[in-house]
């Protein structure tokens, strides 16, 4: 994963992402879900997985922990996706 496919993701899919917690935050629609698990990677889900939260609609995950194992600087993706709000 990189961080151009993660941020190219969360705006395709219309993932909700927050990054105003002690820990970021993000929120992949129900019917995304297997194609994030594709974008991550099976070597991380091989070791034991990644928490959840299950939601009616979503499914959330700490992004902090997928982005330290892929080596992306969640900072890097925070300004991608405010520039683009900012338009």
């Amino acid at each position: 994963m990189t961080e151009i496919g993660l941020y190219n993701f969360i705006v395709e899919n219309h993932c909700e992402i927050a990054f105003d917690r002690k820990e970021p935050l993000l929120w992949v629609p129900h019917p995304w879900v297997e194609e994030f698990a594709k974008l991550i990677g099976s070597s991380i889900l091989d070791e034991g997985g990644i928490e959840v939260n299950f939601q009616e609609n979503y499914i959330c995950f700490s992004i902090e922990g997928i982005c330290d194992y892929h080596g992306i600087d969640i900072g890097y993706i925070r300004n991608l996706l405010t520039s683009k709000n900012d338009q």
